[in-house]
């Protein structure tokens, strides 16, 4: 089940701060085909994961896949992520 609906991730790298940050654990819900536009989306593009907004383009040959819905390693930075606020 975990494989076919969430699946946890690992942010290795600055590119999303300051929404996450690396070493930040997040569940990824892999069902959601159509997010809301303050929802962050993860795309594999050719092995390389990113996170964009829902309401931006994936780069070129990326394949969705799944929108991020909790951040719960570290402990003090636990709970639910959007875009919103995000620069």
């Amino acid at each position: 089940m975990r494989g076919l609906l969430l699946e946890s991730y690992h942010v290795p790298s600055a590119a999303s701060v300051p929404t996450l940050e690396p070493g930040d654990r997040v569940l990824v819900l892999k069902t959601d085909r159509h997010p809301a536009t303050d929802a962050l989306v993860l795309d594999d593009d050719g092995g390389t994961l990113r996170v964009r907004r829902a309401g931006e383009p994936a780069a070129s040959g990326a394949e969705p896949v799944g929108t991020l819905q909790w951040r719960y390693w570290p402990l003090d930075r636990l709970g639910a992520l959007t875009a919103a606020g995000r620069s």
